[in-house]
Order: structure tokens, then sequence, then C-alpha cells
């Protein structure tokens, strides 16, 4: 194995889709980069669980406090902060649960809201 194919594939094992997010430059203008690094991981997981038939699209789903610590280096408090905004907004609401010390959150995303959000933008570029 070449030393070019040995680096690519240490690239792609850096950057594989599992490892990062890509994040919607409308989101993070409308709900502060956190927010909007916090709304596609979520959508993210989402994605994730409809492809695998684990779920469909107008189920909640359970995220633990601590992957969002893990993931995200975001805070109990910040992830608070920015539930309340969300759901402020429309874009999400949130059942949290606590069993033996845990803490996890089922979230329920509108998802005709966060369209309604992104469209804007797409409708702005295209005028």
């Amino acid at each position: 194995m070449g030393k070019k194919t040995e680096i690519e594939e240490i690239i792609r094992g850096i950057l594989g889709k599992d490892k990062f997010l890509m994040v919607n430059m409308k989101l993070v203008k409308e709900l502060t980069p956190n927010g909007a690094l916090f709304l596609t991981y979520l959508l993210d997981k989402l994605e994730y669980l409809v492809k695998t038939k684990a779920i469909d699209e107008t189920e909640g789903f359970y995220v633990f406090r601590r992957d969002f610590v893990e993931k995200l280096s975001l805070s109990s408090y910040q992830q608070r902060n920015i539930e309340r905004d969300l759901e402020f907004k429309g874009l999400l609401k949130v059942q949290e649960e606590r069993v033996k010390g845990e803490t996890f959150n089922r979230y329920f995303l509108n998802l005709n809201n966060i369209f309604d959000l992104v469209e804007e933008e797409k409708e702005k570029c295209s005028a």
C-alpha cells in the first residue's frame, strides 16, 4: 500500500460520517452555534433511527445528557438552555426522565417547523 493510500485511509477514518456533523449555516444564524449543533445532532440521530427502522419520524427518541457532554462538549446547563430555546421556537418538545441517577430525554422534533426555518434561507438565495 502506497503512502498516499495510507493517508487517504487515515483521513477517511478520522473524518468518517459518524465522526462529524455538517451544520446548516441558517440554523447557526437563527439559533446560535451551540443550538444549531444540538439540533443537528438530534436530526442526525433521528435519521439513523428512521433508516434502521427503529422508530418512525413521529415517535420520540431518547438521548442521554452525557451523550451531549461527550460528543458535543455541552454541559447539562447549556443543554437545558438550548432545549428551552428550541422548545420556545417550536422546533422540539422534550420529556426529561431520570432513572437511577441517569438523566435522559425523549425528544420529539417538529420537522415541519425545522423545514420552514431552513427553507426561508433557500427562498432568499433563489430570489
